[in-house]
């Protein structure tokens, strides 16, 4: 029983310091290893990295840009790092 409660505080996030996830931009190789549960695992510059969802109401952090990367969306994108994107990226903002 004791097990299964501390899993779920696991899977609910509610157990303080969650070394299993990584920071925007980090090294992954599914979403569920990004720091919060909306960011998403994507390929950028033929690395997997965490990214996050940005648009011009949601900016991206310091060092990162908001590229568009789903044609069907042109106004919103993903956080990914400005010094691995080369110049010619359609930014969403």
């Amino acid at each position: 029983m004791r097990t299964r409660i501390v899993l779920l505080w696991l899977a609910l996030g509610l157990a303080g310091c969650d070394t299993d996830t990584v920071e925007l931009g980090a090294a992954c190789h599914d979403s569920a290893q990004c720091k919060a549960p909306s960011d998403t695992c994507m390929l950028v510059a033929g690395k997997q990295r965490c990214t996050m969802a940005c648009s011009k109401e949601q900016r991206c952090p310091s060092g990162y840009v908001c590229p568009v990367t789903d044609p069907a969306n042109r106004a919103a994108g993903s956080c990914l790092p400005a010094a691995e994107l080369g110049p010619n990226v359609v930014k969403a903002y």
